[in-house]
């Protein structure tokens, strides 16, 4: 067989994927309501959500192959084996909230092997931006504007709580250097209340308490931290740090 054919058989393939995936989808948005149409906003989502699956699917079977056969899970992280009921059902809970894996900090896809079933379930983990879009749509005391910072060791970073002397939290944050900020030092984010001020909120935490919410067992690639650096299939010895964390999951 050619490369052209090869190709083309390919991309048949993923066409095929593409379409099984849209088809689960729509039955489990019509599922409680019957025969329904997506909006093309909806139509986009589906497209982004099974983009970002396969992309999320391709690398975790590049690190799976990368391992050393000893070490290596048996099991191909591919579509035929993804749980496809499970991801249908997450992708309509993450889409009628509106979060999309295109934009930046909305939701994370994160595949990862069901001892119990022999297959791939995908988890989504929602980022802070999808985190505040989903406190908007449904919090019972929504905020009229939320703001979320990193702070780093060179930008002024001074909180105002509510006292005898200030009526509302407030706070000045300003960045010295914006070319060269230095280290992460913690972050905060403020609640601002247009009709109650009173209700505003500022947040302050430390490094130390932003990485407290790092899993027991999480994955250098998402959380970030030192990870055994592996060549032609096996491990090196050698171990690399990647702060991956201190970029996506601060807050």
């Amino acid at each position: 067989m050619s490369t052209a054919q090869k190709e083309t058989q390919l991309k048949k393939a993923e066409q095929s994927l593409s379409v099984r995936f849209s088809d689960m989808v729509v039955k489990e948005f019509g599922g409680t309501v019957g025969a329904i149409t997506l909006t093309n906003f909806q139509q986009r989502l589906v497209q982004n959500y099974f983009m970002a699956v396969d992309t999320a699917l391709r690398i975790a079977e590049i690190k799976r192959l990368a391992k050393d056969e000893k070490y290596r899970d048996k099991l191909p992280a591919v579509w035929a084996n993804v749980n496809m009921g499970l991801l249908a059902r997450n992708v309509v809970a993450a889409a009628r909230i509106g979060l999309d894996p295109a934009q930046k900090n909305h939701i994370n896809i994160v595949p990862y092997k069901n001892k119990h079933t022999n297959k791939y379930d995908v988890g989504f983990v929602e980022g802070y931006r999808g985190l505040e879009i989903k406190a908007i749509k449904y919090g019972l005391d929504v905020p009229s504007s939320v703001v979320v910072e990193v702070v780093y060791s060179s930008d002024k970073f001074v909180l105002h709580k509510r006292d005898a002397n200030n009526k509302i939290d407030s706070y000045t944050f300003e960045i010295v250097n914006p070319f060269d900020r230095g280290d992460i030092v913690g972050g905060f984010y403020y609640l601002a209340f247009k009709d109650a001020p009173e209700k505003n909120r500022v947040v302050a935490m430390t490094f130390k308490d932003i990485e407290k919410r790092k899993p027991k067992h999480a994955s250098t690639e998402f959380w970030g931290g030192e990870k055994d650096v592996w060549k032609n299939g096996k491990k090196t010895g050698k171990k690399e740090t990647d702060r991956r964390l201190v970029r996506r999951n601060v807050l």
